[in-house]
């Protein structure tokens, strides 16, 4: 069931000059709370945080990312401005609340995606189970294998630790650690930031979240049936998603394509933000220009079935 809360649905806007009009709405979707930021001009594109983070940690890019896209950037259920999630959820199922968002906004046609980390799992269901609503799918630093029973092991300690009232040592050590050793020094007021975020999120969402990603999934089988071009970022230092791994998962990828950032843990953007996006910049105008030359091979082939007649 589809269900718009008419409580927590409503619209601030204000104007930046760097950003064009940012619209921000607060959305109930199937009992799940979100904040949604949307600004920039140009291809839409959906952009999803990673765990312990929000839309936020998108903010040393956003103006670049204004000048090529209209942006929707999301706060997913439990982070940022979202609220507290006190439900058990599952990655499928905030799949479809995405898609409901997008109509929400009345987008049409199809978007580009680009996850972080968690964010990317929310990207492969999108891919797997609505593969018409995607030009792209962008995976920064994002595990695309199933979660094995050492991961959900470590998920499960950790969430041990959030029941004892010890989350705020899981972000004070998992973030800094997430980091390239030698950008660490650089970037501590970043990571002082993220960590203060983090520390704001409720035992309750905690757990929900966990346990989603206990039971994350592989979509391979499933977003291979389609011709979705497929983005992966890596990190060489990432620990997180480890460069190995994905290396070794890629060639399960029909449609892959992979960059891996040199200097970079698990936040490339952040770490090596221009490489970041001149990367992603350039694959998504080739997909665009792709999808520009089949628009004009279709119209033009209805303009000679017209004049047959």
């Amino acid at each position: 069931m589809v269900y718009f809360s008419s409580q927590r649905c409503y619209l601030c806007q204000y104007s930046d000059k760097h950003l064009n009009i940012i619209h921000i709405l607060y959305l109930n979707i199937n009992h799940r709370n979100y904040c949604v930021e949307v600004f920039g001009e140009g291809e839409v594109l959906l952009l999803l945080h990673g765990y312990m983070e929000s839309k936020k940690a998108f903010d040393p890019i956003k103006e670049k990312l204004a000048l090529q896209y209209k942006v929707i950037a999301v706060d997913l259920p439990g982070h940022g401005d979202a609220g507290e999630v006190t439900t058990p959820f599952s990655f499928d199922e905030i799949a479809a609340d995405m898609m409901m968002l997008l109509d929400h906004l009345e987008i049409e046609g199809r978007v580009h995606f680009a996850g972080h980390s968690m964010g990317g799992y929310v990207g492969q269901a999108m891919a797997a189970f609505y593969p018409n609503t995607l030009k792209s799918l962008n995976l920064i630093h994002s595990a695309t294998w199933a979660a094995s029973k050492e991961y959900q092991k470590l998920k499960e300690r950790e969430k041990s630790f959030v029941l004892k009232g010890k989350a705020g040592s899981i972000a004070r050590i998992s973030i800094p650690d997430s980091f390239a050793p030698k950008n660490r020094e650089r970037m501590r007021s970043v990571m002082d930031e993220m960590i203060e975020d983090a520390q704001k999120m409720t035992p309750a969402s905690l757990v929900n979240i966990i346990e989603a990603m206990k039971g994350r999934h592989s979509w391979h089988h499933l977003v291979n049936c389609y011709p979705i071009p497929v983005h992966i970022i890596a990190g060489k230092y990432d620990q997180v998603a480890p460069l190995e791994k994905l290396q070794a998962d890629f060639p399960n990828w029909r449609n892959g394509h992979l960059t891996v950032l040199e200097h970079s843990g698990h936040h490339g953007f952040i770490e090596e933000p221009e490489i970041f996006l001149f990367q992603l910049n350039q694959f998504t105008t080739q997909i665009d220009a792709h999808w520009q030359e089949r628009q004009k091979v279709k119209e033009s082939t209805k303009t000679d079935t017209k004049e047959d007649q």
